[in-house]
Protein backbone atom coordinates (compact mmCIF):
# COMPACT_ATOMS: atom_id res chain seq x y z
CA UNK A 1 0.00 0.00 0.00
CA UNK A 2 2.86 2.38 1.07
CA UNK A 3 4.40 1.84 -2.60
CA UNK A 4 0.79 2.82 -4.11
CA UNK A 5 0.72 5.80 -2.26
CA UNK A 6 4.35 6.83 -3.77
CA UNK A 7 3.26 6.21 -6.85
CA UNK A 8 -0.13 8.10 -6.81
CA UNK A 9 0.77 10.97 -4.92
CA UNK A 10 4.63 11.64 -5.37
CA UNK A 11 5.02 10.68 -8.81
CA UNK A 12 2.44 13.15 -10.84
CA UNK A 13 3.74 16.12 -8.17
CA UNK A 14 7.37 15.01 -8.85
CA UNK A 15 6.37 15.46 -12.62
CA UNK A 16 4.95 18.29 -12.33
CA UNK A 17 8.02 19.93 -10.24
CA UNK A 18 9.95 18.69 -13.47
CA UNK A 19 7.71 20.12 -16.15
CA UNK A 20 7.62 23.61 -14.20
CA UNK A 21 11.54 23.60 -14.16
CA UNK A 22 11.78 23.23 -17.21
CA UNK A 23 9.06 25.98 -18.46
CA UNK A 24 10.96 28.50 -15.65
CA UNK A 25 14.29 27.68 -17.29
CA UNK A 26 12.95 28.63 -21.32
CA UNK A 27 11.59 31.55 -20.10
CA UNK A 28 7.95 30.81 -20.14
CA UNK A 29 6.79 30.98 -16.40
CA UNK A 30 3.02 31.31 -16.59
CA UNK A 31 2.42 33.28 -13.63
CA UNK A 32 -0.05 32.14 -10.13
CA UNK A 33 -2.64 31.01 -12.29
CA UNK A 34 -0.61 28.41 -14.44
CA UNK A 35 1.00 27.17 -10.68
CA UNK A 36 -2.50 26.51 -9.04
CA UNK A 37 -4.38 25.39 -12.45
CA UNK A 38 -2.05 23.36 -13.38
CA UNK A 39 -1.38 20.56 -10.49
CA UNK A 40 -4.87 19.39 -11.42
CA UNK A 41 -4.28 18.86 -14.51
CA UNK A 42 -0.93 17.10 -13.92
CA UNK A 43 -2.60 14.72 -11.65
CA UNK A 44 -5.39 14.21 -14.67
CA UNK A 45 -2.79 13.35 -17.09
CA UNK A 46 -0.64 11.67 -14.96
CA UNK A 47 -2.88 8.81 -13.29
CA UNK A 48 -2.68 6.42 -15.69
CA UNK A 49 1.11 6.13 -16.51
CA UNK A 50 1.34 5.94 -12.70
CA UNK A 51 -0.90 3.52 -12.01
CA UNK A 52 1.13 1.06 -14.60
CA UNK A 53 4.05 2.19 -13.14
CA UNK A 54 2.95 1.25 -9.87
CA UNK A 55 1.67 -2.13 -10.93
CA UNK A 56 4.47 -3.31 -13.05
CA UNK A 57 7.17 -2.02 -9.89
CA UNK A 58 4.77 -4.42 -7.70
CA UNK A 59 4.75 -7.26 -10.51
CA UNK A 60 8.59 -6.81 -10.24
CA UNK A 61 9.11 -6.46 -6.52
CA UNK A 62 10.86 -9.40 -5.27
CA UNK A 63 12.18 -10.79 -8.49
CA UNK A 64 14.83 -7.53 -9.63
CA UNK A 65 17.00 -5.51 -8.08
CA UNK A 66 16.27 -1.96 -7.75
CA UNK A 67 18.02 -0.03 -10.92
CA UNK A 68 16.44 -2.61 -13.33
CA UNK A 69 13.31 -2.49 -11.59
CA UNK A 70 13.48 1.54 -12.20
CA UNK A 71 14.31 1.58 -15.28
CA UNK A 72 11.94 -0.55 -16.47
CA UNK A 73 8.96 1.01 -14.86
CA UNK A 74 10.30 4.54 -16.17
CA UNK A 75 10.45 2.90 -20.07
CA UNK A 76 6.83 1.29 -18.98
CA UNK A 77 5.61 5.01 -17.46
CA UNK A 78 6.94 6.24 -21.14
CA UNK A 79 5.04 3.86 -22.89
CA UNK A 80 1.90 4.36 -20.80
CA UNK A 81 2.10 8.46 -21.75
CA UNK A 82 2.70 7.39 -24.97
CA UNK A 83 -0.48 5.30 -25.77
CA UNK A 84 -2.70 7.64 -23.74
CA UNK A 85 -1.55 10.59 -26.11
CA UNK A 86 -2.13 8.14 -29.10
CA UNK A 87 -5.48 7.22 -27.91
CA UNK A 88 -5.96 11.22 -27.46
CA UNK A 89 -5.21 11.41 -31.17
CA UNK A 90 -7.60 8.52 -31.99
CA UNK A 91 -10.25 10.22 -30.15
CA UNK A 92 -9.98 13.36 -31.81
CA UNK A 93 -9.62 11.87 -35.39
CA UNK A 94 -12.48 9.71 -34.65
CA UNK A 95 -14.59 13.04 -33.57
CA UNK A 96 -13.77 15.12 -36.58
CA UNK A 97 -14.63 12.67 -38.80
CA UNK A 98 -17.97 12.49 -37.86
CA UNK A 99 -20.10 15.75 -38.89
CA UNK A 100 -18.09 14.78 -42.57
CA UNK A 101 -19.41 11.22 -42.62
CA UNK A 102 -22.32 12.56 -41.64
CA UNK A 103 -22.92 15.07 -44.41
CA UNK A 104 -21.95 12.59 -46.74
CA UNK A 105 -24.64 9.88 -45.90
CA UNK A 106 -27.41 12.25 -45.30
CA UNK A 107 -28.03 12.03 -41.82
CA UNK A 108 -30.30 14.20 -39.53
CA UNK A 109 -27.45 14.69 -37.09
CA UNK A 110 -25.44 16.84 -39.46
CA UNK A 111 -26.84 20.56 -40.20
CA UNK A 112 -27.66 21.74 -42.97
CA UNK A 113 -28.16 24.91 -45.16
CA UNK A 114 -31.33 27.30 -44.66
Amino acid sequence: MKRFVIFMLVGPAVGYMVFLLRQLLSGKGGGWEALTLGLPFAYLFAVLPSLAMWSWDSLLFNRMRIWPRIATSAIVGYAASIAMLGWQGVARAVHLCDPIRDAQHGSGRARRAV
